[in-house]
């Protein structure tokens, strides 16, 4: 009899509990009941700020993560209508419930909405959550291409960088260990301009020259990138000035690329070699002058970098403003006093009046012809400018050579090694502008008949 009234007792317990569930189940289905435009109670208490509200909803069971018909969450709503303290409580309600799902954080990465992902992130949002497939956010901006979320999300990634790497070392880590693409932590802290980082890696022994599979070290990596006061940190630390890439770059080499002033100066003022050669024999001046670095191009002059010198090609700095149409780069090495060099020629033998003329760059035809340079040099094919301007159909540019009255002027009978003068060169192709060529040529050999 004692076992009927256990048997009795426990099935009254089973059916209380089944009640209970099922009661909890009607009360949560209630609490995300939706209006027609697909809203929660949670939507409405979040897109007017009533955070008391919200709070008990979500804290009832309310789910955070319910869409309406535009596909946005309570915390969409509460973030877009400024509603901060919902967005906090909220946020915190989340924290609590989820563990490897997808959070609204996921969501903002997606879809790129990089003003949520501020919002949820200056609320407590954890930048290293990951969802069902042990993903975080920032993996999803990277993949979608989504670049303003991924912006901000890196932000909050190297905020917390810190206190990570602190526990690591803590936990016994190897601090000169690499990643899967042979970076260390110091390496990465340089290319991301991390000073407290790297003052952290270095005080438990990090290399200072370490160096990625291409040989960059975190003073190139600092010094591409821009970062001064990293690079200044590792002139400090006694990181070494002169150590090349596989490229055979120095970090001034990169700095210069990037038209970072700021670092070049420091770099200089450190002992940097101004002159120094990659590879292919460009100096740090080269680099900044085929990309335009005015400001470059003339704090590298003031620190003793060579405005002649030549790479493999036997190309000048100038030789490389011209082909690029840099035509403010190519004015900072012709005021450098060095008009010599306006004429030099590389392994071709052409003249940077060459290279001008044939990518169409009237301009700076103009402004080498300004200063000096031979309007009927020769090249190794015996090509003068103006036959190298009227083979790439360059209409502007051949009127630039042929108008110009100061000192020598172009020779329109001028012929090449397959004795072809600038007109037969023009005739030789079928393009209007060649046409166009053609016309101004004989009009202009009429005229000077």
């Amino acid at each position: 009899p004692s076992t009927d009234v256990q048997h009795h007792c426990a099935r009254g317990k089973e059916l209380q509990d089944a009640k209970h569930l099922d009661l909890e189940r009607r009360a949560r289905a209630k609490l995300n009941l939706k209006d027609r435009e697909g809203r929660t109670a949670l939507h409405r208490a979040s897109e007017r700020g009533h955070t008391a509200v919200a709070l008990a909803l979500a804290k009832a069971g309310a789910d955070i993560h319910a869409t309406d018909q535009m596909s946005k969450t309570p915390l969409h709503l509460a973030a877009q209508n400024g509603h901060e303290s919902t967005v906090k409580a909220l946020v915190h309600e989340e924290k609590k419930s989820l563990k490897n799902q997808t959070t609204v954080l996921h969501m903002a990465a997606n879809e790129d909405d990089a003003t949520l992902a501020q919002v949820l992130l200056r609320n407590g949002a954890l930048v290293d959550t990951r969802d069902g497939r042990r993903k975080t956010a920032l993996y999803h901006a990277v993949r979608h291409g989504n670049e303003k979320t991924a912006t901000v999300l890196l932000k909050y990634v190297q905020k917390n960088l810190d206190g990570v790497v602190a526990a690591l070392i803590d936990h016994g880590a190897d601090v000169n260990s690499c990643n899967e693409l042979g970076y260390t932590p110091m390496l990465l802290a340089a290319e991301m301009g991390n000073p407290a980082l790297m003052a952290l890696l270095l005080r438990v022994g990090a290399q200072i020259n370490s160096v990625t599979q291409d040989g960059l070290t975190p003073l190139h990596l600092a010094s591409q990138s821009g970062h001064t006061e990293a690079v200044a940190q590792l002139l400090e630390g006694k990181a070494d000035i002169h150590v090349k890439d596989k490229q055979g770059r120095t970090a001034l080499h990169c700095a210069a690329a990037q038209g970072e002033v700021s670092v070049i100066q420091l770099l200089l003022a450190a002992g940097s070699d101004a002159n120094a050669t990659e590879k292919e024999k460009k100096t740090p001046l080269h680099l900044a002058a085929m990309e335009g670095h005015t400001k470059a191009v003339s704090v590298l002059l003031a620190g003793k970098a060579k405005v002649g010198a030549k790479d493999m090609d036997g190309c000048s700095p100038l030789h490389h403003t011209a082909r690029n149409g840099k035509e403010r780069a190519a004015g900072v090495l012709l005021a450098s006093g060095k008009t010599k060099n306006v004429d030099d020629k590389n392994v071709w033998r052409r003249t940077p009046l060459h290279l001008a003329a044939e990518h169409g760059h009237e301009l700076l035809v103009g402004l080498l012809l300004e200063n000096g340079a031979k309007i009927n040099s020769m090249d190794n094919n015996k090509d003068t400018p103006l036959h190298c301007a009227c083979r790439d159909g360059r209409v502007g540019t051949v009127q630039r050579l042929i108008n110009w009255t100061n000192g020598e002027r172009a020779n329109l009978q001028a012929t090449n090694n397959v004795n072809k003068t600038a007109l037969q060169v023009a005739e030789a192709e079928e393009t209007q502008a060649h046409q166009n060529i053609s016309t101004l040529l004989k009009r202009k050999m009429f005229f000077v008949k």
